[in-house]
């Protein structure tokens, strides 16, 4: 009888535990991380360019920020050589294997200045070991929620150049960098404008879908990362971009990022917002028509917002796209 009752009170005692755990993590989820992400932003206190070449529509810059609580920031620049400034500009987050390596991948846009950062994670990414992950998952952590300083970090440098205009100083993400982009405009709103490439929201089903494991595994690895990463959340800064312009951008057959979760950040969003629908799958950088159709989606956008001009146009010389699969709303 009194083994039977130790071991009703382990198991009381147990519940108890997991049950605190659950409410502190769901509590942790839910927390607004706007404060923290402009602590962490700090002060910036260097900022060094150097040019790597020049190109016939841009000069092309690398460039390293640094902040008085040693983030550091890498990055490419393009500066166009055409036309005069100051120009707008858009700060860039790639996908994972992309970064700063974004520019490789886009035609040069007469009149509009790029900038295109790394993430601050300086680990190995690839296969890794499920040691290895577990081992690396503080620093990843840390990275992610550094990444939306480091931005806002590009944002203090570029105001600072006279070929830049303050004024229209876009945040832009493609992929992974897409989840990124309603908390850093949240943060920051010298950003004039948002641009979401193929991004959606709700973490957990994000992870869930693109988890390569058992379903019962997926599901708790999936909520176990989303609670991790929670602080960059993009349900729970989405509606604080308003009153700035969004644009959304987004495949129909995208199993990467699910319609749901698409559908879900563009319902959390005020207006004015636009969300447009191409037939495609995931991110195809490397497909100069994939490439033509996104920029050119891109490019009506960023002129009927008064963003660029309408004598701008992107090097490629597409037309602004009217294809019946686009939807603005």
């Amino acid at each position: 009888m009194t083994k039977r009752r130790g071991l009703w009170i382990e198991l009381l005692v147990l519940s108890i535990i997991i049950a605190g755990f659950f409410c502190w993590s769901e509590i942790y989820r839910r927390r607004d991380y706007r404060e923290d992400f402009i602590a962490r932003k700090g002060r910036l206190v260097s900022a060094r360019d150097s040019l790597l070449r020049v190109r016939p529509t841009d000069s092309l810059y690398r460039i390293v920020l640094e902040n008085d609580r040693g983030l550091r920031v890498d990055g490419y620049l393009s500066i166009p050589s055409s036309g005069k400034g100051p120009y707008p500009a858009l700060v860039i987050l790639g996908g994972l294997g992309t970064g700063k390596r974004v520019l490789d991948y886009l035609e040069e846009t007469e009149g509009l200045a790029m900038l295109a950062i790394d993430y601050p994670y300086r680990g190995k990414t690839r296969k890794l070991s499920w040691w290895e992950f577990l081992t690396k998952l503080p620093a990843m952590r840390e990275a992610v929620i550094n990444t939306v300083p480091a931005a806002m970090l590009c944002n203090d440098y570029l105001e600072g150049r006279n070929d830049v205009d303050p004024r229209k100083i876009v945040i832009a993400g493609g992929s992974l960098g897409a989840l990124f982009v309603p908390a850093i405009a949240a943060s920051d709103p010298r950003f004039s404008a948002a641009i979401l490439l193929f991004g959606g929201g709700d973490l957990q089903s994000l992870f869930y879908a693109n988890l390569n494991t058992p379903k019962p595994v997926s599901r708790i690895a999936s909520w176990f990362l989303a609670t991790l990463v929670s602080p960059v959340e993009p349900l729970k800064y989405a509606d604080r971009i308003s009153p700035r312009p969004l644009f959304m951008l987004n495949g129909t057959g995208d199993t990467r990022v699910p319609v749901r979760c698409t559908q879900l950040l563009y319902s959390r969003a005020k207006p004015p917002k636009t969300i447009v629908w191409i037939p495609s799958e995931h991110v195809h950088v490397s497909s100069a028509k994939f490439r033509e159709r996104v920029l050119g989606e891109l490019e009506a956008w960023l002129k009927k917002n008064q963003i660029l001009s309408p004598g701008q146009a992107s090097s490629t010389g597409s037309p602004l796209s009217t294809n019946p699969f686009s939807v603005g709303r």
